[in-house]
């Protein structure tokens, strides 16, 4: 069976060029969606959120916004990375407790259903 998208996903994975990677930084980032249309996002530095809209399995993420704290190096650079493939989704797919965002197929992030 596979999860909702309206959940709390904990990352797994950022695309980076043209390699996927997890680091250990990203223990604490990830997305929650809301059943309201909103979500909130936790980076590897900082907290935001932003609006989403659903169309069959398309993905549209708006309005999206940070707070600004510095954190050391590793962290803000990673930080980047996942609001940069933030920037690129436009559909989503859900395999059981993973869930894939998706850019005209190309996968940019993969999370893991927060338990």
């Amino acid at each position: 069976e596979n999860a909702e998208l309206v959940n709390a996903w904990e990352l797994n994975s950022i695309r980076t060029g043209n390699a996927i990677s997890s680091s250990i930084t990203d223990e604490d980032t990830g997305i929650t969606f809301s059943a309201e249309g909103t979500i909130s996002v936790q980076t590897a530095c900082n907290s935001g959120g932003g609006s989403y809209s659903v169309k069959d399995l398309a993905l549209a993420l708006s309005d999206l916004a940070f707070t600004e704290m510095a954190c050391e190096e590793e962290r803000m650079s990673r930080e980047e990375e996942f609001r940069q493939a933030l920037t690129q989704i436009n559909s989503y797919s859900i395999l059981r407790e993973t869930l894939t965002l998706e850019k005209d197929g190309t996968v940019y992030l993969t999370l893991q259903l927060d338990e």
